[in-house]
């Protein structure tokens, strides 16, 4: 029987009586469709939509929740009924995949051929095996390590690092337009792979992850350096006057004898 308003007032309760796996789902979806506006989705409507995801929403970084909140929406704003979850996830893995390639090729394309040449310097170890060599004798696992006590031995460590990073020549501007969550992304992604992983992706992934991890490296070693001071301004403070305090202490001492 054909769907109709005036036929479609049932209780709540038949919905949890509804068989959703039986042979007539679709023929009753089928009806549905049209009463509602909607129509399936097409080979052309999953490519759209994995384009629009690549160019809108993935750069955003969001969660899975919210990506697909974005797809839900964005197919009710075109009147398409949901592809299964499965396909969903496809669609949503293949938009994630093209936006890598372009931001990738796009972030390699700003960089200049000096900061390239930075960079492989940044891989680079004593040993010519790469499974032989060590990953903490790298220049690039070392700018991963994070200052020490306060003293001043630190302060110039972290003062050397920032140098470090500054030599590389990454554009200021390189990421300006980037959201930043997803910058965080591919910052803690160089950060947990090792040397050999970093080194044998693709020249596009491999220049991109490092970087952004010294772009934000960058900036955590500033604020790093400006803490590591003011504590070691206050120490020198709290020095001086527990000096000055001895001192009169010495001299009351001395002056009541």
């Amino acid at each position: 029987m054909p769907f109709s308003p005036s036929k479609s007032r049932l209780p709540t309760a038949c919905y949890a009586e509804y068989d959703w796996r039986s042979r007539a789902i679709k023929y009753h979806r089928a009806q549905i469709r049209p009463f509602l506006g909607f129509r399936e989705a097409t080979l052309r409507d999953a490519e759209a939509l994995t384009t629009y995801l690549s160019e809108h929403v993935v750069p955003q970084a969001w969660t899975d929740e919210q990506v697909k909140a974005a797809v839900y929406q964005r197919l009710r704003a075109l009147a398409i009924e949901p592809p299964t979850s499965e396909r969903l996830d496809r669609i949503i893995a293949s938009a994630a995949h093209t936006f890598e390639e372009h931001f990738c090729a796009a972030t390699l394309e700003q960089l200049p051929a000096a900061t390239l040449t930075q960079m492989d310097a940044l891989l680079s170890q004593a040993a010519e095996d790469d499974e032989a060599e060590d990953p903490e004798r790298s220049p690039f696992q070392q700018l991963k390590i994070d200052p020490g006590r306060v003293g001043i031995d630190n302060v110039f460590a972290e003062i050397a690092k920032l140098k470090q990073l500054r030599q590389v020549g990454v554009p200021p501007e390189l990421f300006g337009t980037v959201a930043p969550r997803l910058l965080q992304q591919h910052r803690q992604r160089a950060a947990v792979e090792n040397i050999y992983e970093i080194r044998h992706h693709p020249a596009p992934l491999r220049y991109a992850l490092i970087a952004a991890y010294c772009w934000l490296r960058a900036q955590e070693i500033t604020d790093s350096l400006v803490e590591l001071l003011l504590q070691v301004v206050h120490r020198i403070g709290a020095t001086a006057e527990r000096r000055v305090e001895r001192e009169l202490i010495g001299e009351l001492e001395t002056g009541g004898r």
